[in-house]
């Protein structure tokens, strides 16, 4: 089967690996702001691990715009991300980089197209080809199949027992009730979902000049797990990783996009 490609962005889609600065911005229901480094703020899930994700988003403010990297699992998620990044800068969105094709890391796109007329969408060369097939082949069965894994979960929790067939601990208590909801959003707001495809295509090396701050994109043709760390490159390196927690089997495809972010030298 032919591997897809992901876009692992420096500043992405991200869970934290190393502790994080004091919160940066007021908590949101599902996630919390945090300045992981001079203008690169987090927008930091607060789910429990589980089978369902809503993905971290990042901003890059720079002296005239903003990029941000991965839009939420929904258009009702990537609004409250929007409005946190609003409490952080009134400057516009310029870039949004889609580090691959999954669902949680795109669906929330149209938000940002209609909020800032002119946003350039960045993604891998083979990211809208992924979107059209796989993608789309992923998001039926989602919403076929979506609604009942819900219903499933919450009579689990209701009834006190595991997927495994014995008693629920708290964790999976927890993560039931979170992926029953992520759900519910998901399919929720698929009536009014428009996929919004990368028109900036990136196979190589995409550089963004952000006054005093490069931001390399690279394609780096590469198989790693979700969960492996990568490196943000800034006054002081911060380690980063792409997801909360999630099965070995869930894997970052071979085709991969690195942005390294770092200020310019004076």
């Amino acid at each position: 089967m032919r591997a897809s490609v992901r876009l692992v962005v420096v500043a992405s889609s991200l869970c934290l690996h190393a502790a994080l600065p004091a919160l940066a911005a007021a908590a949101e229901p599902g996630f919390l702001v945090q300045e992981v480094a001079p203008g690169v703020f987090v927008a930091v899930r607060r789910e429990p691990p589980g089978f369902w994700f809503d993905c971290n988003s990042t901003f890059v403010v720079g002296d005239r715009d903003v990029v941000v990297v991965d839009t939420n699992v929904s258009p009702t998620s990537a609004r409250a991300t929007l409005a946190a990044l609003r409490k952080v800068t009134d400057k516009p969105v310029s870039h949004v980089v889609s580090t691959h094709w999954h669902d949680d890391h795109i669906a929330g796109n149209q938000v940002y197209r209609d909020a800032f007329p002119g946003v350039r969408f960045v993604g891998h060369v083979r990211t809208r080809g992924e979107l059209e097939t796989t993608g789309a082949t992923n998001r039926k069965s989602s919403l076929e199949n979506g609604p009942g894994f819900a219903r499933l979960l919450r009579k689990l929790v209701a009834d006190g027992k595991s997927l495994a067939g014995g008693a629920i601990t708290d964790e999976e208590r927890a993560a039931y009730a979170s992926d029953a909801s992520i759900v519910e959003r998901y399919v929720a707001d698929a009536s009014a979902l428009e996929v919004v495809f990368p028109d900036v295509a990136v196979d190589g090396t995409l550089v963004l000049e952000r006054g005093g701050r490069t931001i390399e994109i690279r394609h780096l043709n590469a198989r790693l797990n979700v969960t492996s760390a990568v490196r943000l490159d800034m006054t002081s390196a911060i380690s980063i990783r792409r997801k909360r927690s999630s099965p070995p089997s869930h894997r970052v495809s071979r085709n991969a996009v690195m942005a390294r972010i770092q200020p310019n030298a004076t």
